[in-house]
């Protein structure tokens, strides 16, 4: 099962929010360069994502 909440702020058909609960969710999430949000490991967002809502 493949947790995706698609808000990309870009054109690279990557989102910017992964839920991770499995090890697709995490794959692609380092695919489309993601890093952890607080706290560690559930969810995943872009930089993008992070200064939109600085």
């Amino acid at each position: 099962m493949i947790s995706v909440i698609s808000c990309s702020s870009d054109d690279n058909e990557c989102p910017d929010i992964i839920t991770i609960s499995s090890q697709e969710d995490l794959e692609l999430a380092e695919r489309c360069g993601l890093s952890p949000a607080e706290p560690l490991g559930e969810v995943w967002v872009s930089e993008n994502y992070q200064f939109d809502k600085e």
